[in-house]
């Protein structure tokens, strides 16, 4: 009897035993496919984040690359204009040296004129007679260009306009030294 139930023990714990060691491979089988599924996943995980990097790099190149070619335009942009400004500011120098040179010779033509102005009233104080003199120096030659002419009318206008303002044809005959004719 001992033997028998030492024998049924013995069985008992082979059994025991048996679905112990059997229970110990399904949970070594269910963790070995739970770490195949997890190597997958991890697997997977590595493949979409080396997408998600390959393409974040190629957004910088692309946006690195877009940034130099506009600050290259850009630059390119500036020192055109840079360049449109130092031409215009060349050209404005330029008119106005030479605006400078004709208020020049607009000063000097109406100082003159004045003199000469001058010179025929103190003549003409002193003549009785009105009339004009073989030897009286005839009006200078840039009187006869028009475009001095037009630029001393011009200037006359701007001189008299704290006076009374005089018709322009009597300004201009003025300007000129002419008289009105006699009658």
């Amino acid at each position: 009897m001992e033997k028998d139930a030492l024998q049924r023990e013995l069985e008992t714990e082979r059994l025991t035993h048996a679905d112990r060691v059997e229970q110990g491979q399904q949970l070594i089988d269910t963790l070995k496919m739970e770490k195949v599924a997890l190597q997958h996943e991890l697997e997977n995980e590595k493949l979409t984040h080396a997408d998600m990097a390959e393409q974040g790099q190629q957004l910088i190149d692309t946006l690195r690359t877009e940034n130099d070619s506009l600050r290259k335009e850009m630059a390119e942009e500036v020192l055109r204009m840079q360049k449109e400004a130092d031409h215009k500011a060349l050209l404005y120098q330029r008119k106005l040296q030479q605006l400078r040179d004709q208020l020049k010779l607009q000063t000097s033509l109406t100082l003159q004129l004045s003199t000469l102005l001058k010179a025929k009233k103190l003549s003409s104080r002193e003549q009785p007679e009105p009339e004009q003199c073989e030897d009286q120096e005839p009006l200078p030659s840039a009187l006869h260009d028009e475009e001095l002419t037009k630029n001393a009318v011009v200037s006359e206008k701007t001189m008299t306009e704290t006076t009374k303002q005089k018709s322009r044809w009597k300004r201009f005959r003025h300007f000129l030294g002419l008289r009105k004719p006699q009658k």
